[in-house]
Order: structure tokens, then C-alpha cells, then sequence
């Protein structure tokens, strides 16, 4: 993505390139559920129609992963093109000592920009418990209502896909966020979005206490 898109641009971009996890996560539920429905109608046994769960998918995943391959590449120079710095006029984000047109060497990118970079570990780290509560919520709510009783298999898998595609909204926000105001920079409104969520699992953590008051009242 810093190959294609300026400092200044990149975090719009990043955003709605972001969404991806959202569309796909969302659409997962809706394949799954064609999916088992698509072995029935094959002449399977119903009580194999969880197969089609990931068989359906798997044929979606290999077919974009194909398009990627066929579509994508490395660099604007590679195509011919110049490099997105020189093409907007924007080396804000370009370091100083190294060229555009150099190649990192692998050793030097793995250890100087990756292992010891204390920044890139820090992101990494607040990464995995974002993950955590992101899949704790999205995939266990589903399942619970689906234990539960209060819906059904392809119920859960709608409300699944639901919350995954409520999510492009506020992604998208965040990348227009952080050009409008912050003129790229993506930590401050990633402290302040984070800061939000942090309420929001507050809020949805003690939910249930306060159902449970109400309920006992």
C-alpha cells in the first residue's frame, strides 16, 4: 500500500482497503449458509450439510486469491510508472536515507525495520487484543444466540454477517478521520477510536448485570 498511495492519501485509503476484513467476514456467514444449502441441493445427507460450510468458501477464497495473482503488482515502477512520492509531490513519509528507488536488503528490513523497531511492537501488541475483542464479540454472540435457543443456524450466521457489515461504516470514518484532521497520521485517531471501543465493551460487558437488575425488578 506505501508503494501505491502517499503519506498524505494513504490513510483513506488503508481504510477502505480495510474493509475487506469486514466485507469478507460479513459474506462468510452468507456463504456458509448457502454453502450447507448448496449440499442439500447436491442430494447429500442433511446431516452433512455442514460440509458445505467451508467447502463453498474455500472455492471463493481460492478464486479471489487467483484474481490477486493475476491483478496485483509489486510496485508503480515496475510497471512502468513513477514512484507515487514523485508522481503527488509527497515525501512526507519517505525516509531520508533511503532512496526511493532502492531496495531494502532483506537482513536490514527483518532486523532493523521489523525486530527492532519498538514502535511496530507496540502496534503489534494492542493488534492482538483489538483482535481478541473484535472475534470475542463478533463470533461469540452469534454462537451464544444460536446455543441459546434465540436463533437458528442461519439466523446466526445473518447476524453474524450483519455485524461485519455495520463495521465498514466506522472504518471507513476512521481513514477519513485521520486525513481530514490529522493529516495522515494514523495514531491519534486510532488512541481516540480505541478509547471509544474501550467504552463500548465496558458498556457490553456489564449489559448483562443490568438486564438481570431490570429482569429482577
Amino acid at each position: 500500500m506505501a508503494h501505491w498511495f502517499s503519506q498524505n492519501e494513504r490513510s483513506f485509503k488503508m481504510s477502505v482497503w480495510n474493509t475487506g476484513h469486514n466485507f469478507g467476514g460479513g459474506s462468510l456467514g452468507l456463504l456458509s449458509t448457502a454453502g450447507m444449502a448448496m449440499i442439500v441441493a447436491l442430494g447429500f445427507p442433511a446431516a452433512q450439510n455442514w460440509r458445505g460450510a467451508f467447502i463453498l468458501p474455500s472455492l471463493v477464497a481460492l478464486l479471489v486469491a487467483l484474481i490477486c495473482w493475476w491483478l496485483i503488482r509489486d510496485t508503480p515502477q515496475s510497471c512502468g510508472l513513477p514512484s507515487i512520492n514523485d508522481f503527488r509531490k509527497d515525501y512526507s513519509g519517505v525516509k531520508t536515507d533511503v532512496k526511493d528507488t532502492d531496495k531494502i536488503p532483506f537482513k536490514m528490513l527483518l532486523v532493523d525495520y521489523i525486530f527492532k523497531n519498538k514502535l511496530l511492537w507496540a502496534v503489534a501488541g494492542a493488534n492482538i487484543f483489538i483482535s481478541l475483542l473484535r472475534y470475542g464479540v463478533g463470533d461469540w454472540a452469534p454462537t451464544y444466540l444460536q446455543e441459546a435457543g434465540i436463533m437458528s443456524p442461519s439466523e446466526s450466521n445473518l447476524a453474524f454477517s450483519i455485524h461485519n457489515y455495520v463495521g465498514i461504516f466506522g472504518t471507513i470514518v476512521c481513514g477519513w478521520v485521520s486525513t481530514k484532521f490529522f493529516k495522515g497520521r494514523c495514531a491519534p485517531p486510532n488512541v481516540l477510536f480505541m478509547g471509544i471501543v474501550l467504552i463500548g465493551a465496558v458498556l457490553y460487558w456489564q449489559s448483562g448485570n443490568l438486564a438481570g437488575g431490570n429482569l429482577a425488578l
